[in-house]
């Protein structure tokens, strides 16, 4: 979806904001193709009105796309005493009227790309012409206070609008990872911000989007990651999975024009596993043998290992094993007292948590004192 990219080159009617960095035509502080942020821009401060204006020329329109809207952008930052209240409008001159679009800073300090998308010319309510571009200006309103203080700034570093169709973000998909029911990681990669890029400089939103029908949207459950200036691989951290139920997974972003999503990649929630624990075997007075049987390992292989102590409480846990369904598993442990009642469970852990089996006793053997052995011998 194609388009063209007008930056100023030019004053316009408006010429009012009172500093500028470096001090030559504002125009030339505002038409960098890469945002320069704190190196070059405009900004209102100080006394005065507390409103200040600037308008620019831009050049022809020179392709044949189609005019479908127009994406005005502006990289901004307000600082001070409470920026929040310092909002920033970006401004259309067209039919002689100039128009205000006042644009939510989010109470930061931080530089922030804003847009102002419009579709229809809103002078004539008429999709936008060639020869409406040709007379359009574009522009940015600045303030100083909020009332009754004069020691806010609110600056401008870049302007410039996009003619024709730009598109919507491109993502592509990673597989999910980190699957611990409920929760799971979702992993995409922002490949642009527009397609086929150049014009918009963020996403408004972006994250995971998925559901348990296939082809997710953003109606459907996601995370929400926020604005994001930056292009490259991100995960999410998606929750409320139940197990044993299959998940369709997008990552999205979101620019003023529209939503993007990658590929769609699928994953079924594991279930936990069930475990008991066997008799025990080869029971001396000092050692004993314990058993067990991974019953279902719930879609994956587990790890598989034993608690046991002198109460229910256990205290020792033997080193694990990875088995699947219907697999046995076996620990021999040592430095048991003689005569003594042990209990013993089994345990087995998948990615979505640890299951244990019932408890399970046995009683090591009674020593055979060195005294009754030779007596036995006598006989």
């Amino acid at each position: 979806m194609p388009y063209q990219l007008l930056r100023p080159n030019a004053e316009g009617d408006l010429q009012q904001i009172n500093r500028a960095s470096p001090d030559v035509d504002h125009w030339l502080n505002l038409d960098e193709v890469v945002a320069d942020d704190n190196t070059t821009g405009i900004w209102r401060f100080g006394s005065g009105p507390s409103w200040q204006s600037d308008l620019y020329h831009i050049p022809s329109y020179t392709e044949s796309y189609d005019l479908d809207e127009i994406i005005v952008h502006a990289r901004v930052k307000t600082a001070g005493w409470y920026p929040k209240f310092n909002k920033p409008y970006i401004l259309i001159k067209t039919g002689g009227t100039v128009y205000e679009y006042q644009k939510d800073m989010g109470g930061d300090y931080a530089w922030r790309n804003e847009y102002e998308k419009l579709t229809t010319n809103p002078f004539t309510g008429l999709p936008w012409t060639i020869a409406d571009i040709a007379s359009l200006q574009i522009g940015i309103k600045l303030s100083s206070d909020y009332g009754f203080r004069q020691d806010c700034t609110g600056s401008c570093t870049q302007l410039y609008v996009a003619v024709g169709t730009p598109g919507v973000p491109v993502l592509s998909t990673q597989a999910v990872t980190d699957i611990s029911i409920p929760t799971a990681t979702g992993n995409g990669n922002i490949i642009s911000f527009d397609d086929p890029g150049g014009v918009i400089a963020l996403a408004n939103q972006h994250g995971h989007c998925w559901n348990t029908t296939g082809a997710p949207t953003i109606a459907d459950d996601k995370t929400e990651n926020g604005a994001t200036a930056a292009t490259g691989p991100f995960t999410s951290a998606m929750a409320g999975l139940v197990a044993g139920v299959r998940y369709y997974v997008r990552p999205y972003a979101t620019n003023p024009v529209g939503t993007g999503y990658g590929d769609e990649v699928e994953f079924v929630a594991p279930v936990s596993p069930t475990v008991s624990a066997d008799p025990a075997t080869d029971v001396a007075a000092n050692s004993s043998t314990l058993n067990g049987t991974l019953d279902a390992d719930g879609g994956e292989a587990c790890d598989c290992g034993f608690e046991w102590g002198e109460t229910v409480a256990y205290g020792n846990t033997t080193s694990t094993q990875s088995k699947v369904t219907g697999e046995t598993f076996s620990q021999a442990i040592s430095g048991l007292t003689p005569g003594t009642l042990y209990h013993f469970r089994a345990f087995s852990t998948n990615v979505s948590g640890t299951s244990y089996g019932d408890d399970r006793t046995f009683t090591t053997a009674q020593a055979i004192s060195r005294g009754y052995a030779l007596s036995r011998h006598e006989l």
